[in-house]
C-alpha cells in the first residue's frame, strides 16, 4: 500500500476513536447527542461543538498528539470531516 494511501486508511479510522472516546468520557451527554444526531455525522459533530466545546475529530487529533503522530497523519485527523 503506497505511503499516502496508508495515512488516509489511518487517518481516517483514527477519527472514529474520538467518537468512541466521548461515548466512554461523557456517556450520557454523548449519547444524547448522538441519539438527536440521527446518524448525520456532521449533525454529530455540530451538536458536540455547540454542548461540549469538542468534537471526535479533534478528540482524535489530541489523541494523535498524545501518541506522536507524525504531521503527515496528525493533522488530517484533526480536519476530517
Amino acid at each position: 500500500m503506497p505511503r499516502t494511501t496508508s495515512a488516509v486508511f489511518v487517518t481516517g479510522h483514527t477519527d472514529e476513536l474520538g467518537t468512541l472516546v466521548l461515548h466512554r468520557v461523557v456517556p450520557d451527554q454523548f449519547d444524547e447527542l448522538y441519539e438527536l444526531s440521527r446518524g448525520d455525522y456532521p449533525q454529530l459533530v455540530r451538536l458536540c461543538r455547540e454542548r461540549l466545546d469538542i468534537d471526535p475529530p479533534q478528540v482524535a487529533a489530541a489523541l494523535a498528539d498524545k501518541w506522536q503522530f507524525p504531521p503527515l497523519l496528525a493533522r488530517p485527523i484533526a480536519l476530517h470531516h
